[in-house]
């Protein structure tokens, strides 16, 4: 019994560590990065347009915002509140809004009845980071103009199918898609990932959780 209460301990110390470092990141680092992007973007704007400062400016703008969602991803990913199945179906939600301000009717549908399940945050950085590839990857490379994803949770088994009605416009195996990073995920979930470009681009991923 001392043991296990010990362990306990353990546990919800390792939690409040992770939660603190995440909340830490994001007030410090975070309103560091997003001071220079709007300083950047506010000097831009007083510059005439075309000339190379302008431009520099404009890529500095550019590439905190970039920076911004990868610390973003980071933090979410440590961050000790966020080890939930609905956690991670919100996140996944707020990003797939991406594909709406690209013209592309997506659908989006959830069949699980217990959104309180734990999940590893390895494991469920696993899971978003392939999901937010493929939605990248349509974005970029597919003319679709509609995409389905479906995500259901049934006897421990999660599974992810994400499919649009383009075409991808470069060969799918091209580096630089992110296509070797999703498999190195998928190898570290031990999940079958299958990934498609015939009759639109999608995946399937399936794993234990």
């Amino acid at each position: 019994f001392l043991a296990y209460k010990l362990r306990i301990r353990q546990l919800m110390k390792v939690q409040h560590i992770r939660t603190r470092i995440a909340s830490d990141l994001h007030d410090e680092v975070g309103g560091v990065l997003a001071r220079i992007s709007i300083q950047s973007e506010l000097l831009s704007r007083n510059n005439e347009p075309g000339n190379q400062q302008n431009e520099q400016l404009h890529r500095i703008a550019e590439n905190s915002k970039h920076a911004i969602g990868m610390m973003s991803d980071v933090l979410w990913s440590i961050d000790a509140r966020s080890d939930t199945l609905q956690n991670m179906l919100d996140r996944m939600r707020d990003f797939a809004t991406v594909l709406d301000e690209k013209n592309i009717a997506c659908t989006f549908s959830i069949h699980t009845t217990d959104g309180g399940i734990q999940l590893a945050s390895d494991k469920r950085q696993h899971i978003y980071l392939i999901f937010k590839e493929a939605i990248t990857n349509m974005i970029k490379h597919s003319n679709a103009t509609k995409a389905s994803i479906e995500l259901t949770v049934r006897s421990g088994v999660l599974i992810l199918l994400i499919h649009d009605n383009g075409t991808i416009s470069t060969p799918a195996k091209l580096p630089g898609q992110g296509l070797a990073n999703m498999k190195m995920r998928a190898a570290k979930l031990h999940a079958d990932l299958t990934i498609n470009t015939n009759n639109g681009y999608g995946i399937s991923l399936s794993c234990r959780i």
